[in-house]
């Protein structure tokens, strides 16, 4: 059981209506009725009344539960938060006030979150201020999350309009574009990998292999050496475009010094075993072949790799591509947890014969039955409210398997409870588009996301953007006729489609991959003898 926090001063136990509870915790979710006040609220009101000398009591408790906020407000007065910024003492009541009325955040969200920031460094600057007043969750969390964020300085020639400090690598991401990729990226980061190579190369598929290269100046006989997971003459190409497009790295200055004629590529070596054998093998070449400034064209010579989940593992005398792999494999053979697989790996010890259950019922353990426990839970962390048919699980469970379907279980109505009318399944991007969707108007219409506009107009999103762009009205990019298009028959392995992107599309649906991946196989000629050993399918 664990103790107080080291901050705590309510006494423990917790004597409440002569019954002690071990936590405040337990004493929250023991309420009958339950608490009309949000927890932090009620832990907030305890902690500044104790604080103050006030008597620990049955009544404060009470008071602290089930006072509304204008009540409370009206008989101990409004609480004031004053906040160190650039421009001075201020309360945060009135920088929100300040704000324009179109704020999108709550106050007591950017209060929360301005509090946060002053923990970390004083003071605060007014474009702090703007993105706590105006960024969502996942975009605050990526800027200014907890942790142990690292700040981030880009440097690189890929993106040289974004060079420059950011508060953490996934800031960085998010501001290019690319941070659905961040996991394969910090991996590398990891690995020792360059910054533009990194960014560049593609995902390394099992049972391809990478590539050490050489770029040798015939004018000064110095020499780069580097990785990929492309040809090597097509990474070689990459180089040439960055130095004409004036990349600062010390290869490409000096192919527009001594001209790209005067440069030619060599392969040093294959290397199978993954990204972080690649990473190893070109530190290696680089310090075998002293290519490192002043003497070559490498700025560094790397640094020694550490543990991370793209690296090849063995257990019990199974080898596993990475960590990551492993668990999931094992999970499916085992039914056990992902994260119970990787804590048991962790810590050196052997799997348990089954998956933990708390019930005594037969599905106890079960996906389902797992789900069914996280809802109930759920509902009454949030003060949520569950239809009682469904607090029965063998209801829930009929309901649930007579309508099979993709994606996450969710209600239809937010407002209403869980419950048999009021559920449905739907994809984690339709649950994204109806949270954070902004609704688009034209024609005397409107359209909850911008989605089902271009769907029913059969505009993509590429079109529609770039026309917007071009200075069109939103009624003009949506209706506006596409113009007719030539397509070039594709051939692989003696099949024909209609055009490249056709085969992405049915090859994709044959081989259960996205089609970007069935792309990058038909770039580098991978054999379709191939693709079913590659994605763990035999």
């Amino acid at each position: 059981m664990r103790g107080p926090a080291h901050n705590a001063i309510l006494p423990f136990p917790i004597r409440y209506k002569e019954v002690l509870y071990p936590s405040f915790r337990q004493l929250m979710l023991s309420l009958n009725p339950p608490a009309t006040v949000k927890e932090v609220t009620i832990a907030g009101r305890l902690h500044r009344r104790l604080k103050n000398g006030e008597v620990f009591s049955d009544k404060l408790l009470k008071e602290c539960f089930y006072t509304a906020a204008s009540d409370y407000q009206g008989r101990y007065g409004k609480r004031v938060t004053w906040l160190e910024t650039a421009d001075g003492r201020q309360s945060a009541e009135a920088i929100y006030a300040a704000l324009a009325r179109d704020v999108p955040v709550s106050y007591p969200l950017f209060r929360q979150r301005l509090k946060s920031l002053e923990k970390r460094a004083a003071p605060i600057t007014q474009a702090q201020i703007e993105h706590a007043s105006i960024l969502n969750n996942a975009d605050w969390i990526t800027s200014y999350g907890g942790g142990r964020r690292k700040g981030f300085t880009y440097e690189g020639d890929l993106y040289p309009e974004y060079k420059g400090e950011y508060s953490a690598f996934t800031a960085f991401l998010k501001a290019i574009g690319r941070y659905g990729e961040r996991d394969l990226f910090h991996s590398r980061l990891k690995a020792r990998w360059e910054i533009d190579d990194l960014l560049s190369e593609p995902p390394m598929e099992d049972g391809t292999p990478g590539y050490i290269y050489k770029i040798t100046d015939r004018m000064t006989g110095k020499c780069y050496v580097g990785l990929t997971v492309n040809k090597p003459e097509t990474r070689f190409a990459q180089h040439k475009v960055l130095a004409h497009k004036g990349g600062g790295s010390l290869l490409h200055e000096a192919i527009r010094d001594s001209g790209a004629e005067n440069f030619f590529i060599d392969v040093l070596e294959v290397v199978e075993g993954g990204e972080g054998k690649l990473a190893e093998r070109e530190i290696d070449w680089i310090t075998l072949l002293e290519t490192q400034h002043p003497n070559g064209l490498n700025k560094s010579t790397g640094g020694q790799i550490g543990t991370y989940d793209g690296r090849p593992v063995v257990w019990d005398g199974r080898q596993f591509r990475s960590i990551i792999a492993m668990c999931r494999i094992l999970s499916k053979e085992t039914g056990l947890a992902e994260h119970v697989i990787r804590s048991r790996f962790s810590g050196g010890k052997p799997l348990p014969d089954k998956a933990r259950k708390h019930s005594k019922h037969d599905d106890a353990g079960t996906p389902l039955f797992r789900q069914h426990l996280g809802l109930l839970k759920r509902a009454r962390d949030r003060g949520d409210f569950v239809d009682p048919a469904w607090q029965d699980y063998e209801r829930f469970k009929a309901d649930v398997t007579s309508t099979p379907g993709r994606g996450r279980l969710t209600r239809i109505d937010e407002s209403q409870p869980w419950g048999p009318g009021n559920w449905t399944w739907m994809t984690h991007k339709d649950i994204v588009a109806r949270t954070h969707g902004k609704a688009v108007e034209a024609f005397g219409r409107s359209w909850p996301t911008l989605e089902e506009a271009l769907k029913e107009y059969g505009i993509g999103s590429g079109t529609y953007n770039f026309r917007i762009k071009a200075g069109m009205s939103v009624e003009d990019a949506l209706s506006k006729p596409l113009a007719a298009t030539s397509k070039k028959e594709f051939t692989f392995e003696g099949q024909t489609w209609s055009s490249r992107n056709q085969a992405c599309k049915e090859l994709a649906a044959r081989y259960g991959i996205t089609p970007d991946k069935v792309k990058d196989r038909l770039v580098r000629k991978v054999p379709l003898s191939r693709w079913a050993a590659m994605d763990g399918k035999r």
